[in-house]
């Protein structure tokens, strides 16, 4: 599943244009809203509702019994409904590949929707290392582990990108013979730095990115923060554009606050990666008009204008948006047993 975007990114919230839209429209009949993101894999999920009028109250209706036609390079593919207002598409999709989608139901309008696979951008894990930051808001120092992150940006096009951190960490103990006794650890003695470390399992975790050390993430000025806007990322889904590049080589620095094992359990050792997704720029739209409505404390207060969640499903609603991903390597950090990577036995495979 690394390849394949969680369906926990589709959300159903307001409804409606990126300019505008006719809310007694809205208040007076119901409209397909769709979800899809296409990328280069086998299978497509479709999610189909139908809204709410504004005047209506109640949960979103999922559509069983929609009538979907879904065109790859105009050759349809095979639409299966799996319940619950999901559709599977069957089909390898590769980069460059362009996607018609059409949804109807009876008794309401129809909506269709055209969006494209872009190519996918390499990125590769550099280092990780300890540093402190300055954090603004708690006017404090923090302490984060940092992954560098290369990739290249094209000069000739305009590119949106998101990037995510996943950290993984184990746990496990170690072990040291005394004469005939075995004692075993679960965390790190410097007394006993010829103990035999084994790690037990593995926990995979989306980070948090402290964006204080990212210029391209937009961290808030103080006058933004008095202003009541703040610089949160919907589900860690760390969006920009490459306004600010001029092309070439570039590397990300993301700050990432260390595992703390809810088993009580010592976590000895840690390996950060990241994902770089190539966007289309109606993704790219899509997640930073919810990003805007969530960070807009005025707007929620009523004291500004709330922008619509973007759309481009003509005739309804939702987002036919489609992406591409790498993920770089796995960087090692190594915790309390770093002075010496002799002194550890590694008894699982590390490179996957």
């Amino acid at each position: 599943m690394k390849r394949i975007f969680l369906l926990s990114f589709i959300i159903l919230m307001l409804v409606g244009c990126k300019d505008n839209f006719d809310v007694n429209d809205i208040q007076s009949s119901r409209k397909i809203v769709v979800y899809c993101f296409p990328t280069v894999a086998d299978t497509t999920w479709i999610n189909v509702s139908l809204s709410l009028p504004v005047s209506q109250a109640g949960s979103v209706e999922p559509v069983n019994d929609a009538r979907i036609e879904y065109l790859l390079n105009d050759q349809p593919l095979p639409v299966t409904a799996m319940g619950d207002g999901l559709y599977c598409v069957t089909g390898r999709q590769q980069p460059g590949d362009r996607i018609r989608l059409t949804v109807a139901k009876d008794g309401v309008e129809a909506v269709s929707a055209m969006t494209t696979i872009p190519e996918a951008i390499t990125v590769k894990a550099d280092t990780v290392v300890k540093v402190r930051v300055f954090n603004s808001y708690y006017q404090d120092m923090e302490d984060y582990e940092q992954l560098a992150a290369t990739f290249t940006d094209d000069p000739k096009a305009t590119d949106y990108y998101a990037v995510r951190l996943e950290q993984r960490s184990y746990e496990g103990g170690g072990s040291i013979r005394k004469g005939n006794t075995t004692w075993y650890l679960n965390y790190f003695d410097p007394a006993c730095r010829q103990a035999e470390w084994v790690w037990e399992d593995s926990i995979c975790t989306w980070s948090s990115i402290g964006t204080e050390s990212e210029n391209l993430l937009h961290p808030t000025s103080k006058i933004d923060d008095a202003f009541g806007f703040s610089n949160d990322f919907y589900q860690d889904f760390y969006i920009f554009n490459d306004a600010s590049l001029a092309g070439g080589s570039y590397t990300l620095h993301l700050n990432a606050k260390e595992y703390l094992s809810p088993h009580g359990g010592f976590v000895f050792y840690r390996r950060y990666r990241c994902v770089l997704y190539h966007l289309v720029p109606e993704f790219y739209r899509f997640v930073k008009s919810i990003n805007d409505i969530e960070n807009n404390k005025l707007a929620k207060a009523g004291l500004s204008q709330i922008t619509p969640t973007y759309t481009n499903v003509r005739g309804g609603a939702g987002v036919v948006a489609g992406y591409n991903s790498c993920v770089s390597n796995w960087q090692p950090i190594i915790t309390g047993v770093n002075e010496s990577s002799d002194d550890i036995l590694y008894t699982n495979d590390q490179t996957d």
